[in-house]
């Protein structure tokens, strides 16, 4: 399940992540920076030869 498709079911961080990535360009450059700091709280995506972000998904991170 793509959870950007989902939009309304994400943690306010996940979204304020997204929405500060509304207007700008879709560079490769900016997609890497939106997958770092989804990646930071717990969330990851990938990102196409046209630099469009798909395929949002929650992060399975192991618990010690």
């Amino acid at each position: 399940m793509d959870l950007f498709e989902d939009y309304d079911v994400l943690p306010n961080e996940v979204k304020e992540i997204i929405d500060s990535y509304d207007s700008k360009e879709n560079t490769y450059e900016n997609c890497a920076t939106l997958v770092a700091e989804l990646e930071d709280v717990g969330y990851t995506c990938e990102y196409g030869l046209d630099a469009e972000p798909f395929n949002l998904q929650k992060l399975n991170i192991p618990k010690d």
